[in-house]
């Protein structure tokens, strides 16, 4: 039977390493805080590093239909929070550019490695 799964990935940038399998965030190999909505979108914009990802696939991904929050006050938070912890500056930013009205493209180079997952049979 073919396991449905994928492959577990790595993404490093700058100084940091971001485990999504794991749910870490490391600068220079040192562990950092980060709560999991600014985590979930560090991932889901350095799975697009290049590309916009628009606010509206943002809120389909951090909020399930049927959930009622303040989308954009929430979201603007949620970067903040984000920027703070990787020392980025929207007004100079280094790995998160703001494209008005449309959304957040990752602007730093990205490298991925795929990790070996065990298979079982």
């Amino acid at each position: 039977m073919e396991s449905l799964t994928r492959p577990e990935r790595i993404f490093r940038f700058g100084q940091f390493e971001a485990d999504p399998a794991r749910n870490t965030l490391t600068r220079n190999g040192v562990r950092v805080k980060i709560q999991e909505q600014p985590f979930r979108v560090l991932i889901l914009l350095a799975e697009a590093s290049g590309e916009i990802v628009t606010r509206e696939t943002l809120r389909r991904k951090l909020w399930p239909d049927g959930t009622f929050v303040d989308f954009d006050g929430s979201l603007n938070v949620i970067m903040k929070k984000l920027r703070a912890v990787i020392g980025d500056d929207p007004d100079n930013p280094r790995f998160i550019e703001t494209v008005p009205r449309h959304g957040y493209r990752f602007i730093a180079p990205v490298s991925s490695t795929e990790i070996p997952t065990p298979t079982g049979k």
